[in-house]
This record gives C-alpha cells, sequence and structure tokens, in this order.
C-alpha cells in the first residue's frame, strides 16, 4: 500500500527487541515526526486517562519535530497534566534502531487528526507496526480504516480521547 515509502523487505518481526525496556513497565509507542500540525498532544492526553487505570504505561515518542515548539508543546502538555515522568522523546533515530522501539512497545498507535492536512496519507507507520508484529491502535482514517479492518491486527478509535485510551487499554 506504500511501496514508494517504505521497504518491507527490511523489515523482520523475527529480530530479538534491541532496547532495554523496564520490566515493570508498559510502553505505547508512536514513530513519526513529532510536527505540531498532528495535534500530538492528543496522545499526551489519552496517555493521562490510560496511566489512571494502568500506571506502568509510558508512553514514548521515536521521532523529531521540525521545530523546537514540536517537542516543547508535546513536553508541556505533559507537564501540564502531571504525566511528564510517562513521556520519552527519543529523537531521530536510524531505521533499526527505531524499529527496536517498536517491537519492544506492548502496543502501537497511529493517530491522524481530522483535518484537511492528514486526510490523505500513506499510513507508513501503520505498516512498519503491522510487518514487526506488533498490536495497534488506530484513529479512523481514509486510509488507515480499511487497512485494519480487513487485517484485524488492530484496534481502530475515534479521535477521542476516552475511546482511543480504552482501545489501548
Amino acid at each position: 500500500p506504500v511501496p514508494s515509502s517504505l521497504n518491507l523487505a527490511r523489515l523482520d518481526a523475527s529480530v530479538g527487541v534491541g532496547v532495554d525496556k523496564p520490566s515493570n513497565e508498559r510502553w505505547i509507542v508512536y514513530l513519526g515526526t513529532l510536527l505540531r500540525q498532528r495535534q500530538l498532544e492528543f496522545l499526551v492526553r489519552v496517555l493521562a486517562r490510560v496511566v489512571e487505570r494502568e500506571p506502568r504505561a509510558r508512553l514514548l515518542f521515536v521521532g523529531k519535530g521540525g521545530m523546537a515548539g514540536d517537542e516543547r508543546a508535546l513536553t508541556d502538555e505533559a507537564r501540564r497534566l502531571g504525566v511528564e515522568h510517562a513521556v520519552t522523546i527519543t529523537g531521530w533515530l536510524d531505521e533499526p534502531r527505531a524499529w527496536d522501539y517498536v517491537r519492544a512497545a506492548d502496543v502501537c498507535v497511529s493517530p491522524y487528526a481530522p483535518i484537511p492536512l492528514l486526510l490523505s496519507t500513506s499510513p507508513t507507520k501503520l505498516i512498519e507496526y503491522m510487518a514487526l508484529g506488533r498490536p495497534v491502535v488506530a484513529s479512523t482514517h481514509p486510509e488507515q480504516t480499511p487497512i485494519l479492518r480487513d487485517s484485524g491486527a488492530g484496534l481502530l478509535a475515534d479521535w477521542d480521547e476516552d475511546e482511543f485510551a480504552v482501545a489501548i487499554l
């Protein structure tokens, strides 16, 4: 579905996890760019709801913003909600290293804000997560919905913080 942006032959779900994950943590992983127009503060608000029921939950943003304000928006929201201890931003990593975080995830997330800019996008991260054998929670979206519905590889949720948190849990 996304042949121009992802080489599926390079993904291998059987490769061991190459990151140290504390055994007492439950990782929610987002892989990709942290641009503000993606409205990823949504995920921080979702995390706050998840942590109420699963205090071991941690949200890992495996990626980087284009400008300093992109990442600051996420850390400011985490601080405002009192979950800064549960949010990590790794910065840019090479693909094999980023995929190690995906392999270690308990669940991977692929949220697309329902705005015109994001209605026509290739769900690359969704395909990466699935190719690495990870469970996925994704927002309903013209490109993601049929992939998840047809594959059964994850759960769909509307762009609603409570609904997304329930799906993650």
